[in-house]
């Protein structure tokens, strides 16, 4: 099912999922808002932990990667714009969805949720055009 040109965007899409993370959670764009909001600071992150963090990132970006490589590939999509477009349908019925419970349930802020699911929402757009590019 998966060939190597396919193999090769995923491989770009985790790539590229990881350096957007970097870029909007940096203390320079939205680090150290995002820190505030899960009431953490620098000393409460441990080396050890955000090594873990770092390896749980990149293994659920594989699997984003691959699973919407898998639906790009099942509904034929072969353009880019149609590949962003189902990122972002994903990310609005599954992901805005599901993340909207933090803000419901455990109270988290309605800051918190645009800030993280923006990240989602831009990481989700790019996946599906990159993996579509690739399809």
């Amino acid at each position: 099912m998966y060939t190597n040109v396919i193999v090769i965007g995923i491989g770009i899409a985790t790539v590229v999922r990881m350096i957007l993370g970097m870029i909007w959670y940096s203390p320079s764009v939205f680090g150290a808002t995002w820190m505030k909001l899960i009431g953490k600071t620098k000393k409460d992150i441990k080396p050890k932990e955000a090594q873990v963090a770092i390896l749980g990132g990149i293994l659920t970006s594989i699997i984003i990667s691959a699973m919407l490589s898998c639906l790009i590939t099942r509904l034929g999509i072969e353009s880019i714009g149609s590949g962003v477009l189902l990122g972002i349908s994903i990310w609005f019925g599954f992901v805005a969805t599901n993340s909207f419970g933090g803000v419901l349930w455990e109270k988290k802020s309605v800051q918190w949720f645009v800030l993280t699911t923006g990240y989602e929402l831009v990481a989700y757009g790019l996946t599906g055009g990159i993996l579509a590019y690739f399809v």
